[in-house]
Parts: C-alpha cells; structure tokens; sequence
C-alpha cells in the first residue's frame, strides 16, 4: 500500500483526545477583565499549556481548546497546542494548531471539508483529456510514470483519497505563519515558514524541521501539493500541481496543472500541463506547455516558446523532451514533437523547429539555409556535435547534478554514459550506417534525421563520433563496475561484455581495458581545458576586464575536480 505522511497525521489526529478542563471561575473572570469575548453557546477549556495572563483581547465562538498565548485574534472551533503564538489574527476557524506554531496577522481557514489538494489531476504533457494523474503528497516521479500503467497503483491511489477527507485544517508543530490573510482547508507539515503569501488554498505542505517548505511574499497555491524542501517565492503562483522535494517557483513564475521534480526550480516563465523531471533549468521569461519530460536534466533559454496553443491549432499536441535537451533563446518548438531518442541535444537560439521525432543524440539544431531539393525551408542538424565540440559543458553540468541533488526520497543514475543513454548512442550510429551515398540527407532518407537535413560530412564526422564515445562510455562502465564508488551501480555484466562485443573489446583483458579508459579521460580533460582556454581568449580580446573578473581555465572548478579525479583513477590503476 501507498505510504501517506498526511494519511498517517490526521489518522492520529482523529483518535487523539486532547488533555483539556473547564476554565474556573477565577479563569473566566480574569479572561473577561482583558477584553476577551464569548459568543452565545461559546465552550473554552484549557489545555495543558493554558496561562490566563497570556489570552487578550480576542473573540471565542464554538468549541476552543485554549494553550500558549493568544493576542486580538478571531478563535472558532480551533484546537491549540502547548507553546502556540497567535496574534493579530483576523480568524483561526476549525484549525488545529500544534506544538510551537506561531501566527502573526493572518487568516487560517477551513472553509469545508477537504482532501488539502489530494486528488487534483495535473495534465501529464497533454492539455487536452487523456494523461491525467492525480497527485497524492507523497508521490515520486517514478510513481507518475507508473500511474499511468499500473492498475495496482490507481487502486491504491483511491483508497488513499477516499480516507483523507477531514473538516480542519492542521497547522504542525513549529509552523511560522507571518502576514499570510488567505490560509484555508491546509495541512501544513512541521517547520513550514508562510511568510507574505497571499493566498494558500486546498494545500498539502510535507514541510519537516530539517527540510522546511517556504512559501514566501505574494505568492498563490491553489489545489497542490508541496513537498520537503520547496521553496515558492516571490509572487509565484502554483496552481493544481505537485512540485517534489527540493523543487520551487519563484519570480513571478506560474505553474499549472504540473508535475516539477526534484531539484527543478522554475523562475519568471510559465509551465502548463507539463511533467518535468529533475534538474530543468528555467530561469527566465518562457514558455512551457504540454511537454512530456520525465528525464528533466535540460534547460529553457529566455524567449523559448514551447508550446501547442501558440500556433493557431488545436492544444491537442504535446512534445516529449528527450535528457538535457537544451532549448536556446527564442526558440519555438512546433508539436508534436519527439526528442527523448536525442538526449543531451541542443536547439540553437532562434530556431523554429517542425514537428519531427529525432533519433540523433548530443546533436545540435541550427538554422542554415540549405539549396539541395528537399532540404529547403529545413533546420541543419549536426549529429554528435555536443560531444564533439561542447563536452566541457556536458561534463560539467554531470558535475554540477552530482553536487547539487538534494533529493532523499528520489534516487537518480546522474552520469551521462549510463546503459539506457549508450544505447540510444549505438542505435543513432546504426542509423547513420544505414544512410549513405548523398550529399545531404532528410527524414525521407530515414526519419530518425526528423524534419531537418543531414549533411554527408557532418554524417562521417557523427559516425566516427558516436564510435569514440561508445569505445569510451564502454569503458568507462567497466572501470566503474570493476571500481564502485558507492557499491549502488548495477549489475551490468551481461549487456557490458555484449557491448564490448559489439565494439571489438575485450572484456577479459581488465588491466588493458583500464589504461585505455584512463587514456580517454586524460583526452577528455584536455579537450575540455582547450575549450575553456578558447573561451578565455575570445573574451580577453572582446572584454576590456574579462581576465580580472571572470574564473581563467586554470581556476575552473569543474576542471580542477577533474583532475583531482584523473589522479584518483591514476592511482587505482597504475599503483
């Protein structure tokens, strides 16, 4: 059966039984000496943290557990635990309040029954009916691919939101609550810090002391889900979606009916009816709709417009994003499209792109006119140019995945040369093989090319690239499953010794197979320093200042670490 933090909380809610007694006398009368009121039919009892000298100025109505201090606020049918701050509250209705909560000038509402989000069907890369999830607080990534197929998993998917339903509201232990005046039908998970937000309705927060939620100034949830570790900032609004642990918005960003995964932070743009996996920079003013991305790991340049209801057309079309592919400033993706064969793939800036399905990874998508029939009107596309040319920034952003993941709940294979991304590696250069013989090449040829053209040279150059790098990611899986970091990678005997076969390795000669893969990494490290010191030079000429302000190749961070790696792997090998 699913596991449901929420679930577990209100099942311990509703059978606990708060120590409580009636006020005396004594208690009463001091309580109306400081301006406290009590509507008709009113019943307040002390809790166990209960001080008379610290309840003023405020209006009870219903049933109120009272405990900490409670200052010029609205109580109706709320229980409050030991330690709660409550002050300048315009109402705190049907809520519970737990241990060391505090609210300063806010509203905490539960207006009717709620499921606090569960339930809300996000619209899983498609805007139209037909891939619909509804999310669940503790849902994964992997979960979401799954709901999709598994009929065990929907079974249990309703049970778990046919139990939820519950009249309070629940403010958890340690909650900071500060200028937030719409608050209602919440579960709000211990640590959670709502500081400015406007408006926060139907609302599950998995907030905990050590990976607290923050829901900051102007900011608007509606019908969501927020996990450990989130952050919405700064007028964002999130709507009908789940954001996973250590995921956010900010900057005025707008995130409907969605899915973001861990470590994936969308800023000023718009994502609609959209499933991201992790690490997906969007940091910028762009456009993000009915995009299938569970592989994340990719970036949305400013200006992008990625999205079916931008071209006149129905919004029945999607785009299934492939790994790290890299959308660049201004680009405009026509649907449907299909890029998840074209991992680690980038879209030059400005391109309009047709909708095409591409089989060609770690290709570069540009705009140059070509005068071959068949080819007018059509994007080159240059296969292997990313590992060709760019390995720098592809190595470095594995890098920077492997330093920034903040998941706990989530465990990704963040490597770029793991088997499922070596395999569509081995299957581009097999369609490159299989076309040849013309100076230029569409999807008629065969439609792994997609809606672009295919020059015969920059065919050559691809085949003779894939090859090195399949040589190299073979060997660099065998140095690592013979040299574990972790003890976690997988059991990959099998389909490594086919590899090998299938590249002409030999997979007994161990102490070859490791030179020849450190020999590979020493290359690549000095490709990558050559292409930093390329950059360097090219700026110093343009920039009166850049070698004073900007990191020079020698002080690169990600190419120091390299190095350092370079002699650990040095070391293992040779010594």
């Amino acid at each position: 059966m699913l596991h449901s933090p929420l679930l577990d909380a209100l099942r311990l809610l509703r059978t606990q039984v708060p120590e409580t007694r009636a006020l005396t006398s004594g208690e009463m009368a001091q309580l109306l000496s400081q301006g406290n009121v009590f509507h008709p039919g009113c019943q307040v009892l002390a809790g166990p943290d209960f001080h008379g000298d610290t309840v003023h100025g405020n209006r009870f109505q219903g049933r109120v557990v009272l405990g900490g201090q409670v200052y010029h606020s609205v109580l109706e049918d709320v229980e409050l635990g030991p330690g709660v701050s409550i002050d300048r509250c315009s109402l705190v209705r049907r809520v519970r309040v737990e241990a060391g909560a505090s609210l300063r000038n806010s509203s905490v509402d539960c207006s009717s029954t709620t499921s606090y989000g569960l339930g809300t069907e996000i619209k899983a890369g498609l805007e139209t009916r037909g891939r619909e999830i509804p999310i669940w607080d503790a849902m994964t990534l992997s979960d979401g691919v799954r709901y999709l197929s598994d009929g065990t998993l929907k079974a249990e998917v309703l049970a778990l939101l046919t139990d939820v339903p519950f009249d309070r509201s629940v403010v958890g232990p340690q909650v900071q609550m500060i200028n937030a005046p719409w608050v209602d039908r919440v579960f709000l998970g211990p640590g959670t810090r709502i500081l400015g937000a406007q408006r926060i309705d139907e609302v599950t927060v998995l907030s905990s002391l050590d990976e607290a939620v923050v829901v900051g100034a102007g900011v608007h949830v509606t019908k969501s889900v927020l996990q450990w570790g989130v952050v919405v900032d700064s007028a964002a609004q999130v709507s009908r979606s789940i954001l996973l642990e250590y995921s956010g918005a900010e900057r005025q960003a707008l995130v409907t009916e969605s899915l973001l995964g861990p470590n994936t932070v969308v800023g000023a743009g718009e994502v609609t009816a959209s499933f991201l996996g992790p690490f997906v920079g969007f940091h910028h003013q762009s456009l993000l709709i009915a995009t299938w991305w569970p592989e994340g790991r990719g970036n949305v340049g400013y200006g992008a417009n990625i999205g079916s209801n931008h071209t006149s057309r129905a919004p029945d079309q999607e785009l299934w994003a492939g790994e790290g592919t890299f959308f660049g400033l201004g680009t405009a993706v026509k649907f449907p499209a299909n890029f998840q064969e074209a991992p680690y793939t980038i879209v030059a800036s400005g391109v309009v792109t047709l909708p095409q399905r591409l089989g060609l990874p770690f290709s570069l998508i540009h705009q140059e006119p070509s005068e071959f029939p068949g080819a007018r009107g059509l994007n080159r596309v240059i296969p292997g140019w990313v590992l060709r040319e760019n390995v720098y920034l592809l190595l470095r952003n594995e890098g920077k995945f492997f330093q920034r993941n903040r998941a706990r709940r989530h465990t990704f294979d963040l490597r770029i040369f793991r088997p499922e991304v070596v395999d569509k590696l081995w299957k581009a250069r097999e369609i490159l093989g299989s076309i040849k013989g013309k100076p230029v090449y569409t999807h008629e040829d065969h439609p792994g090319v997609g809606k672009n053209y295919l020059l015969e040279a920059d065919r050559l150059a691809a085949v003779a690239t894939y090859g090195e790098f399949l040589e190299y990611a073979a060997l660099k899986l065998y140095y690592e499953a013979h040299h574990p970091k972790s003890g976690g990678e997988q059991e990959l005997h099998g389909w490594l010794s086919g590899l090998f076969d299938r590249l002409g390795l030999d997979f007994e000669a161990a102490q070859a197979n490791f030179e020849a893969y450190f020999r590979r990494e020493e290359l690549l490290w000095t490709s990558s320093l050559r292409a930093k010191e390329r950059d360097d030079l090219r700026g110093s000429l343009i920039i009166p200042d850049y070698v004073s302000v900007h990191r020079l190749a020698e002080d690169d961070e990600f190419l120091r670490t390299k190095q350092q790696e370079l002699a650990q792997i040095q070391e293992k090998i040779f010594f």
